[in-house]
């Protein structure tokens, strides 16, 4: 998953704002911004999945009411039947009472132990 050009902040997904799961806003005015075939497109980007768009000058151009439905599948950029999951490491933050036990490289399957531990359970 990649996370797109310089989007403008637009706070937490909700029913009236589709923040990081939406359509990629211009940092500076706000605006929808464009691709290179003049089609707005997501912040947000699987590397493989089902929806592999080949054509985006033929395809329904994206709104945020389509993006931010249920059944959205965001785009990829290779298509395979499902997603799959990759071996690399991935960036976890975390904010707040004891998220300095969130630091360095973490073993994924650490990080339910950690979340425990941060509530005190």
């Amino acid at each position: 998953m990649i996370m797109q050009g310089y989007a403008k902040l637009t706070g937490k997904t909700t029913t009236d704002s589709p923040g990081v799961l939406g359509l990629l806003k211009n940092y500076k005015d706000g605006s929808t911004a464009v691709d290179g075939d003049g089609k707005p497109y997501t912040i947000l980007a699987f590397g493989n999945g089902p929806n592999r768009v080949t054509d985006r000058s033929a395809m329904t151009t994206l709104t945020d009411d389509t993006v931010g439905a249920n059944n959205y599948l965001q785009e990829t950029a290779i298509r395979l039947s499902s997603e799959t999951h990759g071996g690399t490491d991935v960036f976890l933050g975390a904010i707040g009472m004891n998220s300095q036990l969130f630091t360095g490289t973490i073993d994924n399957t650490e990080v339910f132990k950690l979340v425990l531990k941060a509530f005190g359970l």
